[in-house]
């Protein structure tokens, strides 16, 4: 997970060129884990398993039980449709 933020954020260094202490902020607020509990009160979760519906269900699933009703959450899937999630 941290190897693929670290992508994400080399792309939004090349948009916030001069302001690295915000990049240095967002980049101390990602958080990876096996642990849903960690996503309790979180606004925003990126899945990013293995393609496989069952898995990113079930992940979906357990993230759901402790994250907030307005929390954001989003796949990095390349090959399975958005609504089968």
């Amino acid at each position: 997970a941290k190897k693929n933020c670290k992508l994400m954020l080399r792309l939004l260094q090349r948009e916030l060129k001069k302001d690295r202490e915000l990049l240095k902020e967002s980049w101390e607020r990602i958080t990876g884990s096996t642990s849903y509990e960690v996503f309790k009160g979180s606004d925003f979760v990126i899945e990013a398993v293995v393609e496989s519906e069952k898995v990113k269900a079930e992940v979906y699933r357990r993230v759901r039980e402790v994250v907030g009703e307005n929390a954001v959450l989003a796949t990095n899937t390349s090959s399975l449709p958005i609504s089968s999630l």
